[in-house]
């Protein structure tokens, strides 16, 4: 899995503290940017979920809540 994914960058951190905030754009999650997360085999895998704020084992409709969420996707 390519962990450079615009979606699983978090803040960025220089020595330990954290850069100033850039305004990034905020788009709405879609079913294909979370397809665009599975694993080759076809799953997701629990550090990928937890980026993205899913609990494990993730919780039956998982997929369908994160739809249309809110999320800043940062240039890699």
């Amino acid at each position: 899995m390519d962990l450079k994914h615009p979606l699983l960058n978090g803040p960025k951190r220089v020595h330990g503290k954290r850069m100033p905030d850039v305004k990034l754009p905020l788009v709405k999650l879609t079913a294909e940017m979370i397809e665009s997360l599975q694993t080759p085999k076809g799953g997701y895998d629990r550090a990928t979920l937890a980026k993205l704020g899913v609990s494990w084992p993730p919780p039956k409709g998982w997929k369908k809540r994160l739809i249309g969420k809110p999320v800043i996707i940062e240039k890699t």
